[in-house]
């Protein structure tokens, strides 16, 4: 890939970057749309308002230098227009373009994403002005459906078999809403034994939309059980990458901003009744 700047950065693929975070134990916080808007439009999304104290705080995971954390942009947004998902892994609520067959009837839906494209050629110039590393990762990492080329060569079971590390043997503390806005919860897949890999789970119930607003109460909570922990899955919003780039700085935890990954997981079960 090649983007024009000043510095030299080493960007990683969707692959890589999954890779690249497991076996250097590193945290990672992701730099979607809503945190560019929040960031350098100023702006409220639809699930988080603006405010001057979480613009300043998501600048801050850019600009401080950390070598425990991996940071992640959508890269592939810069440099495509469309992008092939692979439908039974896709988010919920799709519509897509047009679909193609691969492996199956109409299993790749094709997404046209050109306003999408331009959004993060622009914000992608201020971003790396900010951005203090040498490594930048692929945000979309945690979303199944992305994993065209996997798909492809009939590789998925790799990526499956990495997600799975992320809860091997780890005692962890799971802050997400216990009704998340997309598929079954970290919760559910928990006590369902579709995470089951894990050694503990406790977990921090917050609000779906504004978690921002409990920000300050997740942290104190998080250091008071650090020394009974080895990872923090946060499912927050703008608010996840914010304490990704907090808990990694200031306690010996791995904080792993996952986004949706819950859907990625509860939909590779449907699929072939893999666990994690």
């Amino acid at each position: 890939m090649f983007f024009p700047q000043r510095k030299t950065i080493k960007q990683l693929g969707r692959l890589e970057s999954l890779k690249y975070f497991l076996n250097n134990k590193l945290s990672i916080a992701r730099f979607g749309d809503g945190e560019l808007t929040l960031m350098l439009d100023k702006k409220d999304i639809y699930f988080q308002t603006y405010s001057e104290e979480l613009q300043e705080k998501l600048k801050n995971v850019l600009v401080r230098k950390n070598p425990r954390i991996l940071i992640g942009f959508n890269n592939d947004f810069i440099t495509k227009t469309e992008y092939k998902i692979i439908v039974k892994y896709g988010r919920t609520g799709k519509t897509y373009s047009y679909f193609e067959n691969l492996h199956n009837a109409n299993d790749i839906g094709v997404l046209i994403r050109k306003e999408q494209n331009e959004f993060y050629k622009e914000k992608y110039q201020q971003f790396i002005k900010m951005f203090s590393g040498k490594v930048l990762g692929e945000a979309t990492l945690f979303f199944l459906g992305f994993y065209y080329n996997e798909y492809l060569n009939n590789t998925i079971g790799e990526i499956l078999t990495l997600y799975k590390k992320l809860f091997e043997k780890n005692r962890l503390l799971i802050v997400a809403p216990k009704s998340p806005q997309t598929s079954k919860s970290f919760k559910f897949l928990i006590e369902n034994g579709i995470i089951k890999s894990h050694k503990s789970a406790a977990f921090i119930e917050i609000s779906e939309s504004n978690a921002f607003s409990e920000y300050k109460e997740i942290l104190k909570n998080i250091s008071r059980s650090k020394n009974t922990l080895d990872a923090v899955i946060l499912q927050a919003g703008p608010t996840a990458t914010v304490l990704a780039g907090e808990i990694s700085l200031t306690t010996p935890l791995q904080a792993i901003d996952a986004g949706s990954l819950n859907e990625s997981l509860y939909k590779a079960w449907e699929d072939s009744k893999v666990t994690f």
